[in-house]
């Protein structure tokens, strides 16, 4: 069987960074995504500088990137069933 109503979920589950470019604090603002995910910040050479276990995206989630230096992050924010994967700038 195949359940559709996961499926339209997962195809609008989508979040916003900002500020971009980030300096001290990002926030992450998601738009259907409930409930407890973990968050990766990735950087240029696909190493993980930065790991949330359980954050709460019900509602907007502050992360502080103070410990970032300049440059390309990827943040990938997952749970069981979804992955999402969104590009930032550190200045």
């Amino acid at each position: 069987g195949c359940n559709l109503s996961t499926e339209e979920i997962v195809l609008d589950a989508d979040f916003k960074l900002y500020p971009v470019p980030a300096s001290g604090e990002l926030n992450v603002a998601s738009k259907n995504l409930n409930g407890n995910y973990s968050i990766d910040v990735i950087d240029a050479s696909g190493k993980i500088v930065q790991r949330i276990a359980k954050a709460n995206l019900s509602q907007v989630y502050t992360l502080n990137v103070n410990q970032l230096k300049q440059g390309f992050y990827i943040m990938s924010i997952s749970n069981d069933n979804i992955q999402l994967n969104k590009s930032f700038v550190i200045k």
